[in-house]
């Protein structure tokens, strides 16, 4: 049984949208590492636990329950999740930009920060946890989600030049001039930058930055026989050492420590990009 199901995104949906994933997964029997470390990312995730069984957030060799429902923005640091033995969660991440322009919340808002939905939408979003639960098929979690998702479309403004830009970055890997984003945008190098700290949470070169390592990380977790040397040439990197500094910086570890634990690692990343 494949623990990863992947939703169709509605086709109103898929501009602002990466994918939506329910993830129903016994660690133990699969033999996975019940803890995650998350590396840096510059995405946005709405997250469901479909169950009462919260995940914890470990800090300091102490452990804090998450929200049952929660949106996480940009990570700027390494949290380490335990899963516990089981779970079952929703999982809904969006494109570059893709959340403020549905959601009408500023990313920048959300950077670092595991924020509690109930504190966003209220009693909608109270609603849409009691019916996921009590949902009877992967169908009807669809069916409800979507509701909750479609509502948002009033708020959802026009494609963009500067989403454009974006969307140009992302399918180049990260692998584009500031300035010529900037261009395409029809913005001043200024204006492009707090724009992107505005949608992206994050200044535009250290969102091309994890642009390009979320590709190197993502190859890495579902190749893990992939040398160094072909995925610093695949993702844009000039060198094999420029990677290397990239991976020490945003995942906590060395390429050799990937090597060892991606094997019983739960490939969050890459389930989450609809990428597994």
């Amino acid at each position: 049984m494949n623990p990863f199901t992947y939703l169709p995104i509605h086709q109103a949906l898929k501009q602002v949208i990466q994918s939506i994933v329910i993830v129903d997964i016994d660690l133990l029997a699969y033999n996975l590492d019940t803890e995650y470390c998350y590396p840096w990312t510059a995405t946005t995730s709405i997250f469901f636990t479909l169950s009462n069984d919260p995940l914890y957030l470990k800090q300091n060799n102490q452990y804090y329950s998450l929200p049952l429902c929660y949106v996480v923005g940009p990570r700027l640091v390494n949290d380490v999740i335990n899963f516990g033995n089981k779970r079952r969660t929703l999982g809904i991440t969006f494109k570059a930009g893709g959340f403020q322009r549905l959601m009408g919340v500023p990313v920048n808002l959300l950077t670092k920060e595991n924020v509690d939905l109930h504190q966003i939408f209220g009693r909608e979003t109270q609603e849409v946890e009691e019916r996921l639960k009590e949902a009877d098929s992967n169908i009807e979690i669809l069916i409800i989600i979507e509701s909750f998702l479609l509502k948002r479309l009033y708020l959802m403004g026009k494609f963009s030049l500067f989403d454009l830009s974006i969307e140009q970055c992302v399918e180049a890997n990260g692998n584009t001039q500031i300035s010529k984003l900037a261009s395409v945008a029809g913005l001043s190098i200024r204006q492009f930058e707090r724009k992107c700290k505005e949608r992206l949470g994050l200044s535009p070169k250290l969102f091309s930055r994890l642009t390009r390592f979320g590709n190197a990380y993502r190859l890495k977790e579902l190749n893990p026989n992939l040398n160094w040397t072909y995925i610093a040439y695949d993702s844009g990197y000039y060198d094999q050492m420029h990677l290397i500094h990239d991976f020490k910086m945003f995942s906590g570890y060395s390429p050799s420590m990937i090597n060892k634990i991606e094997s019983y690692n739960i490939k969050v990343m890459s389930f989450l990009q609809g990428k597994y």
